[in-house]
């Protein structure tokens, strides 16, 4: 059992976990996380993007920190993109996390 396992077994928080509380912010977007919001088919706002992979009206390739997103639809848009946050607009038909290749 490795020290972070006995520290929550023992009740102990990390840093992260006590800060991320005070805060009120979810502690995976503390240290460079995503956060993803999804508004009905029309909409999606994706928080912690690093790079832009592919983009087309028919599908968009995200690379966050750990893993890649997907986004399948038609007539797919960026409304905005602003310090790693964007707005993706169209018709959302798929949303896909993908494991990157190592």
């Amino acid at each position: 059992m490795d020290n972070k396992d006995n520290c929550k077994k023992n009740g102990h928080r990390t840093f992260k976990e006590k800060l991320s509380e005070g805060l009120d912010i979810p502690a995976d977007l503390l240290c460079g996380g995503c956060r993803v919001e999804i508004r009905g088919r029309g909409e999606a706002v994706v928080e912690g993007c690093r790079k832009v992979v592919t983009f087309s009206p028919d599908i968009i390739k995200l690379a966050m920190a750990d893993f890649d997103i997907v986004i399948e639809g038609e007539r797919l848009n960026c409304l905005s993109f602003c310090e790693g946050s964007l707005v993706i607009g169209g018709r959302i038909n798929r949303f896909v996390y993908e494991e990157r290749g190592e």
